[in-house]
């Protein structure tokens, strides 16, 4: 289990105090370790909720009490039964329409219940760009030795510089093409701050427990005031928070 699981399981621990009988609903899940021990432990059911179905991405074997749902976050499917939680780890920096999200998973939960999400990078870190491609057998990945892009580079630089960035650095045209898209058009980003989040969590209206954020890299204010001046207008907390985990409970 990798910490941002062990991270989920803790808060889980803390708020439901066992699993017995519980149903659990994971945003983006799959049967990973962490379902895997919930059930384990007694846990009724988990249902992961995902884009993708479950043979096109998972090849393990499928704990007995996991059930696997092809569906958006922002509009869960009525046949989902009441949860006692909700969780997404490694998932919030998916989510482009947090406060729909929100709302949905406030739907599906029982009085009491809570809502633990995860993510990171952020969007606004110096990863935030998380790229992660593979190409004619060539791995991008962010943060890695396989990282065509500067620090904070998806917010210093437009479009057209980072063709620039990344052509001098005489990738394929097709991988140039293929990082660009992810980069400024993929749909699958939420672009918001730290901040942000956190005021879309404390808006939706129910008993806001906390947040707790992880801060990584060297500020570079002379970068932060670059990307200020193409618009984007984050804090310098915003720059250097890496991921962070939210948890909420329904009344």
């Amino acid at each position: 289990m990798d910490r941002y699981e062990k991270t989920i399981l803790f808060h889980l621990r803390h708020g439901l105090q066992d699993f017995a009988g519980k149903v659990i609903i994971d945003v983006a899940g799959l049967p990973t370790r962490l379902n895997t021990l919930l059930l384990q432990e007694g846990a009724a059911a988990v249902h992961g909720v995902n884009l993708t179905p479950l043979e096109a991405q998972y090849k393990g074997p499928v704990p007995q009490g996991y059930h696997h749902h092809v569906a958006d976050a922002r509009a869960l499917p009525d046949s989902l039964p009441l949860a006692d939680a909700v969780i997404a780890c490694s998932a919030l920096e998916h989510l482009p329409d947090l406060t729909v999200c929100l709302k949905e998973a406030l739907r599906k939960l029982r009085p009491g219940g809570l809502i633990v999400m995860h993510g990171g990078p952020l969007w606004p870190c110096r990863l935030g760009h998380h790229i992660w491609l593979i190409l004619d057998g060539k791995r991008y990945c962010f943060g890695g030795p396989g990282d065509p892009l500067p620090p904070w580079g998806h917010l210093t630089h437009t479009e057209a510089e980072m063709r620039d960035h990344l052509t001098a650095q005489a990738l394929p045209g097709t991988h140039v093409d293929a990082i660009l898209d992810q980069v400024y058009h993929g749909q699958g980003k939420n672009r918001r701050s730290y901040t942000q989040i956190r005021q879309d969590f404390e808006a939706v209206g129910q008993f806001f427990v906390g947040m707790t954020t992880y801060r990584w890299g060297t500020p570079d204010r002379r970068l932060f005031a670059r990307a200020r001046d193409r618009g984007h207008d984050f804090s310098d907390e915003d720059f250097m928070t890496w991921e962070l985990v939210a948890i909420l409970k329904r009344f």
